[in-house]
């Protein structure tokens, strides 16, 4: 295999890093994920709550155990089950999922920011800061360089 080819695929394998700040990430996942554990176990247990006032107004009014209202108010908790435990698992994943994604726009600018300045700091030499597009903090960077090129220029 020649150079240009292993140089080539090198370049292909190039290493995803999906926590840069595991400690702040992770945090960060656990509170997102916890509100939303908060979130979901009020709504459910609102949820156990109507349908048990509708079974006490059944048992005040007089209607024998197996009349049908309790059979049709089992039911209709069941599906409610159903349809709880799929949307919490979906409101679980999408909030996963976008709390990894906010973190790492805001890790990923930290991560970056501070390696960019290590390396000037190892190579004597100034280059301007750079953010991915959808990164947040740009007008840090954009601070960063004002005050490195001012300080070069004296």
């Amino acid at each position: 295999m020649d150079n240009n080819v292993k140089q080539k695929n090198v370049g292909i394998l190039k290493r995803t890093i999906f926590l840069t700040n595991p400690r702040f990430q992770l945090s960060f996942l656990g509170y997102t994920l916890g509100m939303a554990f908060v979130i979901i176990a009020v709504f459910y247990a609102a949820n156990m709550y109507f349908f048990l006032k509708f079974i006490d107004k059944g048992k005040e009014i007089g209607l024998p155990p197996t009349h049908i209202f309790f059979r049709f108010l089992k039911e209709q908790q069941h599906t409610m089950d159903i349809i709880f435990i799929v949307t919490a698992a979906f409101a679980f994943v999408f909030l996963f999922m976008f709390g990894f994604f906010l973190s790492n726009r805001v890790a990923g600018s930290l991560y970056r920011m501070q390696d960019h300045l290590r390396q000037m700091s190892e190579s004597g030499q100034y280059k301007d800061l750079k953010f991915r597009k959808d990164d947040y903090f740009h007008e840090v960077a954009d601070a960063i360089n004002e005050f490195a090129q001012n300080k070069n220029k004296k």
